[in-house]
């Protein structure tokens, strides 16, 4: 009964594989098909003995010295730690992003570029991007132009232009 059963499938196999077909490229699949097989389990194979727990040449178990030595050795010399000093408050902090700026602006405001559009312009200033309505030192930009930006502070309005 069992070899029937084999000899069916080895002859759906045969018939399958070894017919002549007419489809282009049946060779390549045919040969694929075969391959497929016999590489996965030569990959097995190589695996097993690759990964296995048993290694060719170790026969016999090695022992791990487990001696502790205990002396412990007092040069007698101190350390004398010195306390450091703090670190100057002009050093940039490593978390926050960017480079360490007081912030205290002296009033020079520079437009380094404008980036205009009808419903939303913006103004790079002293390497930061604005828009209308931000504070930039104190400053309120009241409206960005092609090529100006008007300022607002205490009451004083004036324009710049971009600087290059």
């Amino acid at each position: 009964m069992r070899i029937i059963a084999i000899a069916n499938i080895w002859k759906k196999i045969s018939d399958n594989f070894f017919t002549p077909q007419h489809s282009v490229g049946s060779v390549g699949q045919k040969t694929a098909a075969l391959l497929i097989p016999l590489l996965f389990i030569a990959l097995v194979f190589v695996s097993v003995r690759l990964f296995s727990t048993h290694w060719p040449g170790t026969t016999e178990a090695r022992t791990v010295s487990t001696e502790v030595s205990s002396a412990v050795v007092d040069s007698g010399d101190k350390i004398n730690w010195e306390i450091p000093e703090l670190y100057p408050t002009t050093l940039r902090d490593p978390m926050q992003f960017g480079s360490a700026k007081s912030g205290i602006n002296d009033g020079n405001l520079i437009v380094r570029g404008i980036v205009y559009s009808e419903d939303n312009p913006s103004a790079i200033i002293d390497s930061q991007i604005r828009r209308e309505g931000d504070k930039v030192a104190g400053a309120v930009i009241t409206k960005i132009n092609r090529n100006s930006v008007e300022f607002e502070m205490n009451g004083k309005k004036w324009t710049q232009k971009v600087q290059r």
